[in-house]
């Protein structure tokens, strides 16, 4: 009866229609933005808000799951997300210590990409339990940097057991732009 059943770990399924399936299509579609576009709209923002949402609407490219997160003093502090069974409610309580080993702390550090396996520890472990639980195989997390100081971390993944996509130049591009819409909004303020 035009019914699709998906399993579910610990066995049962879960049954949806052909219409739900096309509208779970359909809502992921008119999240993504291309690189062209995300780069126009952060060229033109009015606010950090929209920086947030045009940077997380473009790694949804390639990622099933983006969070942006800032940091504050010795604090990861969730912001915005956009992806697969990821909550605003649950990003907003994410509070992760900076100083505690994890890949926030060595893309911080190293003012450079992360792009590997997720290591099993606390920090890297209560921010996935915080976003449901799901732990993938490799995740990637870039920082922004602006004005020399790291500002936000952009946390990508494709889900529970999946590994992360290679392909992220253009993600690398987008942070380059991020940093100058920043940059734009401080001018403006000032």
């Amino acid at each position: 009866r035009n019914r699709l059943a998906f399993a579910k770990r610990g066995g049962g399924a879960v049954h949806l229609s052909l219409d739900e399936t096309f509208d779970m299509a359909e809502e992921r579609a008119s999240e993504l933005i291309a690189l062209d576009d995300a780069l126009e709209a952060l060229a033109g923002v009015e606010d950090r808000n929209a920086i947030a949402r045009t940077v997380l609407r473009y790694a949804l490219t390639p990622f099933k799951r983006a969070v942006l997160l800032t940091v504050q003093k010795d604090l990861i502090l969730g912001w915005d997300a956009l992806g697969d069974g990821v909550s605003q409610e649950a990003v907003e309580r994410v509070i992760l210590p900076l100083q505690q080993p994890s890949i926030f702390r060595l893309a911080f550090e190293a003012r450079a990409h992360y792009l590997g396996p997720v290591p099993k520890q606390p920090v890297n472990y209560l921010f996935l339990k915080l976003l449901g639980g799901k732990v993938p195989r490799s995740a990637f997390v870039i920082p922004v940097v602006v004005r020399g100081k790291v500002v936000n971390l952009l946390y990508c993944d494709n889900g529970g057991g999946q590994d992360a996509t290679l392909d992220v130049g253009e993600l690398l591009i987008l942070a380059q732009h991020i940093n100058r819409s920043y940059e734009a909004l401080l001018k403006k303020a000032a």
